[in-house]
């Protein structure tokens, strides 16, 4: 019976560190999937390279008649490289409306590049996918 009991909580316990990121808030849950980048020190496994996840936050979002301008700065980045500007073409009032009180609150985002370099941005009830990157002019 105690070796039935020591393997209910072994269990209990196991299960809840799996699911623990999944039912956190969403600040944790960023700063989880940013960390499980790195490779796994037990088993040398790691997540496909091809896909980059980054923290950021939200700094300026200019929108003129369905065009976006969009400034992420990257926490924890050297800061040199944490400034970000991205543009989109087409983008509905209901999105910069979810921008603008992200960059009002300092809400953390996902900041997220895909296997064909697509970038998209994911917050706690939404995302805005498909961002262009704004290319440094050299001056």
């Amino acid at each position: 019976m105690n070796y039935f009991l020591l393997g209910c909580a072994l269990g209990f316990v196991f299960v809840g560190c799996i699911a623990a990121p999944f039912v956190a808030p969403w600040p944790m849950r960023v700063r989880f999937l940013v960390a499980a980048q790195v490779a796994d020190p037990v088993f040398g496994m790691s997540p496909p390279r091809d896909v980059t996840l980054r923290e950021v936050h939200v700094t300026q979002v200019d929108a003129e008649r369905g065009h976006l301008d969009l400034v992420v700065e990257e926490s924890g980045a050297a800061p040199a490289c944490r400034r970000r500007v991205f543009t989109r073409d087409s983008c509905a009032p209901a999105d910069v409306a979810q921008l603008d009180g992200w960059s009002a609150t300092h809400e953390p985002l996902l900041l997220v590049v895909d296997e064909h370099g697509d970038t998209h941005l994911f917050g706690p009830r939404g995302a805005i996918t498909y961002l262009n990157r704004v290319q440094e002019r050299a001056t």
